[in-house]
Order: C-alpha cells, then structure tokens, then sequence
C-alpha cells in the first residue's frame, strides 16, 4: 500500500474526502512492482518516491532538503518555471514512472496505484487523476464530475463531456476516459518512454501551452492519453495569474511553437482566429520538428479524424467554474 507521504501540506484538514467510487476502485497490487519518482511542477520542493522492488535511489546531494518515509525532497536553486523546469524536476531522479504534481494540489486515497497500474499493463500510456477542486479562499475539498481534456482553435484548454458509450460495461463511471488533451502539471508517464518522445520542449517561455503540445506529441506519436477516474487529486485554482503581460507574451510564444511544429496545415484556423500571432516570433524549432520526423508521428488531419473529431463542435461542460478557470484564464483570445 502506498502511503499518503508525498501530500503536500496545502490543506487545513487532516485529509480530503474520498471522491472516487470506492466500490469498483480496488487497488492492484501489480502497482507495487513499478519505483515511482515523483515531481512536483511550480514549486521549490520536488518529491521522489521509491516504493516496490529494487535498489534505492542514489543517496541524497545538496539539493537534498530531507529524506523521511522514502520520500526524496529535491529544492532546486533558483525554483524553476515551466516548461523548462519540468525538464529540471525530472533529471536527477530515478524510477520506472514519473509522476508529476503541480505544487497546489492535495493527492486524494489511492490516488497512486491506479497511474502505476496502467503504466505497468502499456508503458506508452499517460495518465492523469480526475481532478478535484480546492476552494482558493476556504481550502473546502468539492469533487467534480468526470470529464476529458479538450481544447479549441483559441488553443484554450477546457473541460468537456464525456460520452455516454466511454462509461459503459461492467467498469461504468470508473472506466478509463480517453482524453484528447491534459490540463498539465498532474500527470503521469512511464520515464523511458518521457524521453523517448521528447521530454517537454525547452524552447518553450515561462508557463502555458506545454500541456497541449504534449497532449498532441502523445496522441500523434504511438501513445495514448487518458483520464483514470479511480485516481482523484485536489487543485487549487490561482486565480489572476494569466493576466500578467509576461506570462500573455510567453503564452504567445509557446502556443506558436505549438502550431507551427503539430498543426500542419490546420495553422490557418488559429490564425484566423488570432491574426496578430503571425506575425510574432517562437525561436528555433527546427529540433522539434525533426523529432517529429524520427519519431515517425501522424498528422495532425489523423488526430482530428481519430482522436478529437469533435473539436468543432465540443461543447464546454457544466462543471465547477473554478476549475474551468484554471486552465482557460491561461490563455487570451484577443
């Protein structure tokens, strides 16, 4: 079993509530045989976890802050934004899995096992918990509903419906969920296959639009993306961030980045929505694109056929305003 060491200390309750459907979530001991290093995004304090079988990771440097409960508590100096710091978080840690956190969150009960278990059974599988909300103001622990990832031609993440067929058989609301997109920040991936595709782009600015451009390099690129509605972690919204002219700026210059190495010829329809960001700069991509080309990954007309057909058409779903907000308060629309 895996214990509740890694929280962060966000909350001013003992624990959260359980969220998930306790009844057809029983935990698979198969989770226990992978190592699981743990980071956390946003914050100075990273996590690395070793649990199950195998040599331990290597002891502790003078980044090392406290070791206690087989937890590793990493604190780069200076703390590193993202994108660039996801890289950072990521490089010293050992482990078969890596799981990120974004600093703000609070892990619900057996929100471990059910990420490890799906890596376990496909290493090309990335998974993310359902997520929670946390009050800003109160720290109140509310359970949304379950949703995929989804996004528009504004290049917004957003929450969407799931449909009804994704719920049926014997698994019903905790069947695994499809996602077209992540929100970023709360996710998991099997270590190998994180570098094998890439890692995050390092050209990518401060915050913003690596959650998308991964959700695409997954899907395009022989993997796939889903929502484990047994797993369930707790956010809490930041509200205001995205208004900041610096972080608009890099939110431009990332989604660019985005556009110009997965959308193909679709470009055009964010440019038409966003005329002013032709004409902006994103710096060198010319490595992304030939990891594109050696990693063989289909077009972006494939991902529209087969995996988001409905980005025309997908309707935003009614859910907790302050989780919509934590993504889609990121991005500008003018």
């Amino acid at each position: 079993m895996i214990s509740d060491s890694c929280r962060p200390p966000v909350s001013v309750y003992a624990s959260p509530p359980e969220t998930r459907t306790r009844a057809l979530c029983p935990a698979d001991p198969a989770a226990a045989e992978a190592r699981v290093s743990v980071g956390c995004a946003l914050t100075r304090t990273c996590f690395s976890e070793n649990r199950g079988p195998g040599p331990s990771p290597p002891a502790c440097g003078p980044e090392c802050a406290l070791r206690a409960g087989g937890v590793r508590v990493f604190t780069p100096t200076p703390p590193y934004p993202t994108p660039p710091g996801f890289a950072q978080v990521h490089q010293g840690i050992g482990g078969d899995v890596l799981v990120f956190l974004d600093s703000h969150c609070e892990v619900n009960k057996v929100w471990l096992e059910p990420l490890l278990n799906a890596i376990v059974k496909d290493p090309r599988m990335v998974v993310c918990p359902l997520i929670d909300v946390i009050d800003y103001v109160t720290l109140e622990y509310q359970p949304s509903p379950i949703v995929r990832g989804a996004f528009n031609w504004y290049l917004q993440f957003k929450w969407d419906h799931v449909f009804s067929y994704e719920m049926d058989g014997p698994e019903g609301p905790t069947r695994p969920i499809r996602s077209p997109a992540m929100a970023g920040g709360i996710f998991a991936i099997n270590r190998h296959y994180f570098n094998e595709i890439g890692q995050y782009d390092k050209g990518m600015n401060l915050w913003g639009g690596e959650n998308l451009e991964l959700s695409l390099r997954i899907w395009m690129c022989g993997g796939q993306l889903f929502i484990l509605p047994c797993s369930r972690v707790g956010h809490i919204d930041k509200q205001h961030t995205a208004n900041h002219a610096g972080i608009l700026k890099a939110l431009a210059y990332n989604n660019l980045r985005l556009v110009h190495t997965w959308l193909d010829e679709y470009k055009e329809q964010v440019f038409l929505r966003r005329p002013h960001l032709k004409y902006l700069a994103y710096g060198d991509i010319s490595e992304r694109v030939e990891l594109r080309k050696q990693l063989g990954c289909k077009s972006f007309q494939w991902y529209l056929d087969t995996v988001f057909p409905e980005l025309e058409t997908s309707k935003r779903v009614k859910i907790p305003l302050v989780l919509q907000r934590r993504e889609e308060n990121k991005f500008g629309t003018s």
